[in-house]
């Protein structure tokens, strides 16, 4: 009469018990777990996202002013290049327009203030706090952190680096 569920069991008084279990159901299986269907991220056009060596550029740039004039070493030829660089690449993003790739406005608002109005401007006064001692320790790191939401499209956190743009449509992406 031993079984899975019924059997004997004798104690030290040497007593006979019969037991019996009553047997388990069959357990049921948990409801399967839908993974949420994640949507693939779409970048708008010109998005400077990806472009993560240019927040080190900008960095050493405007931080090579805390130096005061011996940082202009390192501030100007590279300030120069940078915003050189990014005024062709807003020619080139023009002329992508009537390839398709995106809108004047979105071009406008993009590539041509960063490469030709607010990037230039953020640097020439980045240069010109950095002449007055002492303002150049906290104007350096101010315009420099400027200058990288500015590249950004001011989708960036400070010590965190670029964030995602918010999507067109539905709340902005968790992080």
């Amino acid at each position: 009469m031993e079984g899975k569920f019924v059997g004997t069991y004798r104690d030290y008084d040497y007593t006979l018990w019969k037991w019996e279990c009553k047997e388990p159901e069959e357990p049921e299986a948990p409801p399967p777990v839908e993974k949420p269907v994640e949507k693939p991220i779409v970048l708008p056009p010109w998005s400077t996202y990806e472009d993560k060596t240019m927040e080190w550029l900008l960095w050493t740039t405007y931080l090579s002013g805390e130096l005061w004039v011996l940082g202009w070493i390192i501030m100007l030829p590279l300030g120069i290049l940078i915003y050189m660089w990014l005024a062709l690449v807003a020619s080139w993003n023009f002329i992508e327009i009537f390839m398709g790739v995106g809108t004047f406005g979105q071009w406008f608002m993009g590539p041509m203030l960063r490469g030709w109005v607010t990037g230039p401007f953020i640097y020439l006064m980045g240069v010109v706090f950095s002449i007055i001692p002492g303002v150049n320790f906290i104007s350096s790191f101010l315009f420099g952190w400027w200058a990288n939401l500015d590249y950004y499209s001011y989708n960036y956190k400070l010590f965190g680096g670029p964030t995602l743009p918010p999507p067109k449509d539905g709340p902005p992406p968790k992080e």
